[in-house]
């Protein structure tokens, strides 16, 4: 099935935690187009400590798997903005990602200034 092309990186979402389906942040989406099942096309450093937390060294952990999401209203971004303390405690960035076995770029919230401890902890694949 081929991506729309409205869906850019400009309106879509990688999701890895407490925002995917059946997790209880998952409601923040409601109006978000479901894209489909992801994961990251780089290996990125997944640590789970409670919650998630994906960590800014491309290249090191796994590939990570998610969600995607293609959002549309700029009141949803900033609510997402909010909880996940953008810019200050998490940073949205634009990653490379694969849907359907196809290479997308799309939107994706990494820790900032990670606690020590978290660095020590295993890296998952999945939350």
């Amino acid at each position: 099935m081929p991506l729309k092309a409205e869906f850019n990186a400009t309106n879509r979402l990688f999701v890895y935690g407490t925002l995917k389906s059946n997790k209880w942040n998952n409601h923040i989406l409601e109006g978000a187009k479901f894209i489909g099942k992801a994961r990251t096309l780089d290996a990125y450093p997944m640590v789970v400590d409670g919650l998630p937390y994906l960590l800014d060294a491309q290249g090191q952990g796994l590939n990570v798997i998610g969600e995607c999401y293609a959002i549309y209203q700029q009141a949803m971004w900033t609510r997402l903005d909010m909880l996940e303390g953008h810019p200050n405690w998490y940073r949205r960035q634009v990653i490379d990602i694969t849907v359907a076995n196809r290479g997308i770029t799309a939107w994706a919230y990494f820790l900032l200034n990670p606690d020590p401890r978290l660095l020590k902890l295993e890296c998952q694949a999945e939350f």
